[in-house]
Protein backbone atom coordinates (compact mmCIF):
# COMPACT_ATOMS: atom_id res chain seq x y z
CA UNK A 1 0.00 0.00 0.00
CA UNK A 2 1.51 3.39 -0.18
CA UNK A 3 2.45 5.62 2.02
CA UNK A 4 2.77 9.35 2.50
CA UNK A 5 4.67 11.04 5.08
CA UNK A 6 7.48 12.63 6.87
CA UNK A 7 9.05 12.93 9.52
CA UNK A 8 10.41 16.66 11.86
CA UNK A 9 13.94 16.28 12.80
CA UNK A 10 12.81 16.68 16.06
CA UNK A 11 12.40 13.71 18.19
CA UNK A 12 8.76 12.99 18.77
CA UNK A 13 7.30 15.04 16.44
CA UNK A 14 4.39 13.01 14.50
CA UNK A 15 4.08 14.66 11.18
CA UNK A 16 2.63 13.82 7.59
CA UNK A 17 0.45 11.56 6.40
CA UNK A 18 0.02 7.74 6.44
CA UNK A 19 -3.07 6.25 4.44
CA UNK A 20 -3.63 2.35 6.20
CA UNK A 21 -5.64 -0.39 5.70
CA UNK A 22 -6.84 -2.18 8.42
CA UNK A 23 -6.48 -5.82 8.43
CA UNK A 24 -9.05 -8.87 9.11
CA UNK A 25 -8.91 -7.76 12.87
CA UNK A 26 -9.56 -4.49 12.35
CA UNK A 27 -5.96 -4.17 13.49
CA UNK A 28 -3.86 -0.66 12.60
CA UNK A 29 -0.40 -0.98 12.24
CA UNK A 30 0.98 2.08 13.11
CA UNK A 31 4.14 3.52 11.13
CA UNK A 32 7.52 2.77 11.56
CA UNK A 33 8.71 6.03 11.57
CA UNK A 34 6.04 7.67 14.21
CA UNK A 35 6.67 4.25 16.31
CA UNK A 36 10.65 5.50 16.44
CA UNK A 37 9.58 8.42 17.22
CA UNK A 38 7.36 7.51 20.19
CA UNK A 39 9.71 5.49 21.47
CA UNK A 40 8.38 2.51 20.81
CA UNK A 41 5.88 2.02 23.13
CA UNK A 42 3.72 -1.24 24.56
CA UNK A 43 0.97 0.64 24.59
CA UNK A 44 -1.00 3.65 23.22
CA UNK A 45 -3.95 5.71 23.89
CA UNK A 46 -6.61 6.08 21.54
CA UNK A 47 -9.87 8.68 22.29
CA UNK A 48 -12.65 10.33 20.09
CA UNK A 49 -11.82 13.69 18.75
CA UNK A 50 -13.18 16.30 20.93
CA UNK A 51 -13.74 18.58 18.01
CA UNK A 52 -13.91 16.61 15.10
CA UNK A 53 -14.56 13.44 13.44
CA UNK A 54 -12.01 11.55 14.03
CA UNK A 55 -9.61 9.77 16.67
CA UNK A 56 -6.46 10.88 18.86
CA UNK A 57 -3.93 8.60 18.95
CA UNK A 58 -1.71 9.41 21.88
CA UNK A 59 2.16 7.70 22.96
CA UNK A 60 1.24 6.21 26.60
CA UNK A 61 3.77 8.69 27.90
CA UNK A 62 2.63 11.36 26.35
CA UNK A 63 -0.67 10.51 27.75
CA UNK A 64 0.78 9.85 31.24
CA UNK A 65 3.13 13.42 31.11
CA UNK A 66 -0.35 15.30 30.22
CA UNK A 67 -2.84 13.47 32.25
CA UNK A 68 -0.11 14.58 35.35
CA UNK A 69 -0.19 18.25 33.78
CA UNK A 70 -3.85 18.90 34.21
CA UNK A 71 -4.36 17.40 37.20
CA UNK A 72 -1.75 19.77 39.13
CA UNK A 73 -3.70 22.79 36.96
CA UNK A 74 -7.44 21.46 37.36
CA UNK A 75 -7.73 22.75 41.25
CA UNK A 76 -7.37 26.78 39.76
CA UNK A 77 -8.71 26.43 35.87
CA UNK A 78 -11.72 25.28 34.68
CA UNK A 79 -10.55 24.41 31.17
CA UNK A 80 -7.94 22.05 32.90
CA UNK A 81 -10.67 20.27 34.50
CA UNK A 82 -12.74 19.64 31.14
CA UNK A 83 -9.74 18.85 29.57
CA UNK A 84 -8.67 15.97 32.11
CA UNK A 85 -12.29 14.62 32.25
CA UNK A 86 -12.09 14.10 28.42
CA UNK A 87 -8.43 12.28 29.08
CA UNK A 88 -9.84 9.96 31.83
CA UNK A 89 -13.36 9.28 30.68
CA UNK A 90 -12.69 8.78 27.18
CA UNK A 91 -9.00 7.07 27.00
CA UNK A 92 -8.66 3.48 25.79
CA UNK A 93 -5.56 2.04 26.29
CA UNK A 94 -4.19 -0.30 24.32
CA UNK A 95 -1.33 -3.39 23.94
CA UNK A 96 0.78 -2.37 21.05
CA UNK A 97 1.16 -5.81 19.55
CA UNK A 98 4.16 -7.36 17.33
CA UNK A 99 4.54 -5.60 14.69
CA UNK A 100 3.15 -2.17 15.74
CA UNK A 101 -0.50 -3.45 15.40
CA UNK A 102 -3.10 -2.16 17.53
CA UNK A 103 -7.26 -3.26 17.81
CA UNK A 104 -9.48 -0.18 18.03
CA UNK A 105 -12.06 -0.75 19.78
CA UNK A 106 -15.52 -0.63 17.50
CA UNK A 107 -17.42 1.70 19.29
CA UNK A 108 -14.37 4.39 18.34
CA UNK A 109 -14.20 3.27 14.71
CA UNK A 110 -18.06 3.70 14.51
CA UNK A 111 -17.32 7.31 16.14
CA UNK A 112 -15.00 8.19 13.01
CA UNK A 113 -17.03 6.06 10.88
CA UNK A 114 -13.98 4.31 9.75
CA UNK A 115 -14.52 1.13 8.52
CA UNK A 116 -11.72 -0.49 6.61
CA UNK A 117 -8.78 2.35 5.71
CA UNK A 118 -7.42 4.92 7.66
CA UNK A 119 -5.10 8.36 7.28
CA UNK A 120 -2.98 8.71 10.07
CA UNK A 121 -2.43 12.90 10.07
CA UNK A 122 0.21 13.89 12.42
CA UNK A 123 -0.15 16.50 14.94
CA UNK A 124 3.05 16.89 16.48
CA UNK A 125 2.54 15.34 19.95
CA UNK A 126 0.51 12.63 18.87
CA UNK A 127 -1.73 11.13 15.98
CA UNK A 128 -5.29 11.80 14.19
CA UNK A 129 -7.13 8.68 12.95
CA UNK A 130 -9.16 9.69 10.03
CA UNK A 131 -11.91 7.94 7.79
CA UNK A 132 -10.15 8.77 4.47
CA UNK A 133 -13.18 10.38 2.87
CA UNK A 134 -13.90 12.71 5.81
CA UNK A 135 -10.33 13.93 5.88
CA UNK A 136 -10.20 17.88 5.95
CA UNK A 137 -7.88 19.65 3.38
CA UNK A 138 -4.35 19.62 4.83
CA UNK A 139 -3.23 23.04 6.18
CA UNK A 140 0.58 22.26 6.20
CA UNK A 141 3.08 23.89 8.63
CA UNK A 142 5.85 25.43 7.42
CA UNK A 143 9.42 24.16 9.06
CA UNK A 144 9.96 27.34 11.18
CA UNK A 145 6.01 27.27 12.04
CA UNK A 146 6.86 23.75 13.38
CA UNK A 147 9.97 24.77 15.36
CA UNK A 148 8.26 27.52 17.10
CA UNK A 149 5.14 25.26 18.27
CA UNK A 150 7.54 22.61 19.79
CA UNK A 151 9.91 25.47 21.39
CA UNK A 152 7.19 26.60 22.59
CA UNK A 153 5.34 23.54 24.21
CA UNK A 154 8.90 22.80 26.06
CA UNK A 155 8.34 26.03 28.29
Amino acid sequence: MASKGHTAKRKGALLGRFDRKLDARRCLRIPSEWFALMGEPKSVVVLPDPSEKCLDLIPEAAYTAEVKRLRRRAAKDAASRKELGRLECGAVHLEVRGGRAISIPAALLKFAAIRDRVSLVGSIRYAKVWNPKQLPPSGDMTEAEIERYLADGEK
